[in-house]
């Protein structure tokens, strides 16, 4: 739910959901007991696991979303700073300048950095403090590239700008082979789907020629050589 960036009351919101999710979870109860003969209690706890279940996952893909937006947009507030700190900006400046509305709630969390550094907190605690309201390890690691940098001596403008053109190469290498395996799971489909029916027939329709052809074939009752002969059915009814 942090990640998520719910604004409400969480433990509220959870209060409320199991609450919820008990009322729900007997209404179903009572439904299926209406309907089929099942036991109480096990229907109770599947109806009490599933609501749970979506519960998390709806809150648990909202949170991927608002990670992928955030790594989607890094490199260019990335970018903006750098540009910031050579206008001769300070760090803390360039920071809240570099928070645009276009950058949602990347945003959000740049100004609240840029308050606390000018404030006086350590910029790489104020850093690490961000990277913790989201559920990215590429953000994390980015910010920690970051602090170490500055930590060494580094220069931080090169830094950000070789920093965000590398996400911007890892999110081209990303989506060059997210779109490679997509090819590959439509061939396979493809496959499963069109090609397997395709071949079962043409099986079926061999097999039915070879058991025609076979019939007709009348093997000698004797035979000088010293091999035995036999007659030879093939049925289709094997492949079915």
């Amino acid at each position: 739910m942090q990640y998520s960036r719910i604004k409400t009351n969480k433990e509220k919101l959870i209060g409320y959901f199991l609450i919820f999710s008990l009322i729900l979870s007997l209404i179903i109860t009572f439904i299926f007991l209406r309907l089929f003969s099942f036991n109480f209690i096990v229907i109770f706890l599947i109806s009490i696991i599933i609501l749970n279940l979506a519960f998390y996952f709806t809150f648990s893909l909202k949170a991927d979303a608002t990670a992928k937006f955030v790594e989607n947009v890094l490199p260019d507030a990335l970018q903006l700073m750098s540009s910031n700190l050579r206008a001769g900006l300070t760090t803390d400046k360039a920071l809240i300048l570099s928070a645009r509305p276009e950058f949602g709630v990347l945003s959000e969390e740049i100004n609240n950095i840029g308050k606390k550094i000018s404030l006086g907190e350590d910029i790489a605690k104020a850093m690490d403090e961000m990277t913790r309201q989201f559920k990215s390890e590429k953000l994390k690691k980015t910010f920690l590239l970051i602090t170490s940098g500055l930590k060494s001596g580094g220069e931080l403008t090169d830094l950000l700008d070789q920093t965000a053109e590398n996400l911007r190469q890892e999110k081209f290498l990303d989506e060059k082979i997210r779109t490679n395996v997509l090819m590959y799971v439509i061939f396979i489909f493809a496959a499963i789907g069109i090609g397997a029916p395709i071949l079962f027939g043409l099986s079926s329709f061999l097999v039915g020629v070879l058991e025609k052809n076979l019939s007709l074939i009348e093997l000698p009752q004797t035979t000088t050589l010293p091999i035995t002969f036999s007659k030879t059915t093939v049925s289709a009814s094997f492949i079915l």
